[in-house]
């Protein structure tokens, strides 16, 4: 049996094309209720999949490592997948706990390495130190620039440690069509041949914009490209639409755009993962983060190095957003 650690949105195709390709029964745990309930939606052939939150305290660590062991001894787990590599808390105890058990691991990697400074100041040592009484796991902690905090990466020392061998994810294309046509089915949406797909979510809660600007701008866009064209799907960690967005046609929020992406020609967004996946696949793909401006340069430029590895289109008004989505067609 296989053990799927799919605690992040990023992995969802290669999590998918991989429990598709085997006939081996698999469990997947996941701190993301979004993940769940696209999973249950899904129904995964020959697939159990358990929600188990990743962050706790001192007392209720405890039970959480009960459950995990007892999912170990009823379950005969000989390999176990990780996708994350960073954070992870609670779920990096399991890694660890399954190397005592001389279970293999494979990190699939579906993201490039993060790069930055090592941030060795008091709070990033008290963090370093509260980790590692929780879950027992060590971090590299970094500082990426001055708008960004800390980012905790998963050490050298803790893939060593844990005998973890990495590989680049695959993705199966034909697997992920025939999982997007039933979803498809599923939602029962009415589109038209030019509908476009507006993703929302984490635009003024994050502090890009204000809440001003952003109901403002998002009023004039939807108004200019047309109501009846546009379906919004929402980030499934934000909660921050404006007044026009909530009033548009939704895909669910816990569906992963990634798998509904061949039906639309068009996405828009502001710094979403989709625009990355979107572009390589050939599909227009414009991000909103010059229309919309940016609160902080430093973001600014950190979001658009992000979406650097992709062909993304960035329009700084209306006019240039219509002839983006024009010449694509």
């Amino acid at each position: 049996m296989k053990l799927f650690l799919w605690n992040t949105n990023l992995a969802t195709r290669s999590v998918i094309s991989q429990i598709l390709s085997s006939y081996d029964s698999c469990i997947i745990l996941t701190d993301q209720k979004s993940i769940k309930d696209m999973a249950d939606l899904i129904e995964l052939p020959h697939t159990i999949v358990i929600y188990l939150e990743s962050v706790y305290n001192i007392i209720t660590v405890f039970r959480a490592k009960s459950i995990v062991k007892n999912l170990f001894r009823n379950n005969h787990i000989d390999h176990i997948y990780m996708y994350h590599q960073g954070y992870g808390d609670f779920y990096n105890w399991i890694i660890r706990y399954a190397h005592c058990q001389d279970i293999p691991i494979t990190y699939k990697r579906v993201l490039s390495k993060v790069k930055g400074e090592p941030c060795y100041c008091l709070r990033s040592i008290f963090l370093r130190l509260k980790f590692w009484c929780l879950y027992r796991v060590n971090y590299d902690v970094i500082k990426r620039d001055d708008s960004y905090g800390f980012q905790f990466l998963l050490s050298k020392h803790f893939f060593k440690k844990n005998k973890i061998v990495e590989e680049q994810a695959f993705i199966n294309s034909d697997s992920l069509d025939i999982i997007g046509e039933k979803i498809f089915g599923k939602l029962n949406l009415k589109i038209q041949p030019n509908s476009i797909i507006l993703l929302t979510g984490g635009l003024s809660d994050v502090g890009y914009v204000t809440r001003e600007v952003h109901e403002k701008k998002s009023a004039e866009l939807i108004n200019r490209l047309g109501n009846n064209r546009i379906i919004c799907k929402k980030h499934p960690r934000f909660d921050d639409e404006s007044k026009a967005e909530k009033e548009l046609p939704h895909i669910p929020s816990f569906i992963s755009m990634e798998l509904l992406m061949h039906f639309f020609n068009c996405f828009i967004g502001y710094s979403s993962s989709v625009l990355l996946n979107t572009s390589k696949e050939g599909i227009c793909s414009i991000s909103l983060i010059d229309y919309y401006g940016c609160s902080n340069e430093h973001e600014r430029k950190f979001l658009k190095q992000y979406l650097s590895d992709a062909e993304v289109f960035y329009p700084q008004n209306l006019e240039q957003l219509e002839n983006t989505i024009y010449e694509a067609k």
